[in-house]
């Protein structure tokens, strides 16, 4: 048994993914249709197995993998290096003690200099707001509850919604413009963001799942404005 077909419901999707199965199905139609159940709403998946893994003896296979990716980077970083601590800072030692960096093990032999020191550049506002900005929508988007928003709706699923809704928003959309630079305030970014949740409730019924989706997400969003820099 080379293959593994199952529907994942859109909150089952994610942990699917772990455990290695894909959107991708390569499986011909034929060998299975009929024999999987037809879910309404939910997604076919599909996990191949490798014919060169062994899967009865995956903590070695998995143990030779960890070593050989320790073994690289220990060729290319001094990670692995541990350094005797700064006896400064031992019990009994005085308080307020100032340390100089050069006298701190290893820290010269990363490439470490004096002029880091005097060289260091603040995070000016306009970073700061594109930080926020990107962690806020890359949150969003990974909170279970935000599938509905993540691309925009697809007419041949929802074949009206285009002429209800005049002003579509996604989150996909939303972090395309925001890659391209299109978002020069937060306003703008927070527009956005309440455009998605506000079409969300003006084409469904408050009863649906779409609705109270929205309602979570604008939750979370509001949290998040709280936090925005100032």
């Amino acid at each position: 048994m080379m293959h593994f077909l199952t529907y994942a419901d859109n909150y089952a999707v994610g942990y699917f993914e772990k455990q290695g199965f894909s959107k991708d199905i390569t499986l011909d139609r034929s060998v299975w249709a009929g024999y999987i159940k037809d879910y309404e709403g939910g997604t076919i998946m599909q996990c191949t197995m490798l014919r060169k893994v062994d899967y009865l003896n995956k903590p070695a296979f998995l143990a030779k993998q960890k070593e050989a990716i320790l073994t690289t980077i220990k060729q290319l970083s001094r990670s692995h290096i541990v350094y005797q601590g700064l006896p400064q800072f031992l019990p009994g030692q005085p308080e307020n003690v100032v340390v100089d960096p050069r006298d701190v093990p290893g820290l010269r032999e990363t490439g470490w200099s004096y002029d880091m020191m005097t060289n260091v550049i603040r995070q000016s506002p306009k970073n700061a707001d594109r930080a926020w900005m990107e962690t806020t929508l890359n949150d969003l988007i990974r909170h279970p509850r935000s599938w509905p928003f993540r691309t925009p709706v697809d007419p041949a699923e929802v074949a009206d919604y285009y002429e209800v809704i005049k002003k579509p928003m996604d989150l996909q959309t939303m972090g395309d413009k925001l890659k391209d630079g299109k978002y020069k305030t937060t306003d703008a970014f927070a527009n956005d963001i309440r455009l998605v949740i506000d079409n969300c409730k003006s084409y469904n019924p408050e009863s649906t799942v779409y609705y109270k989706n929205a309602d979570k997400l604008e939750e979370m969003f509001n949290e998040y404005m709280a936090k925005r820099p100032s």
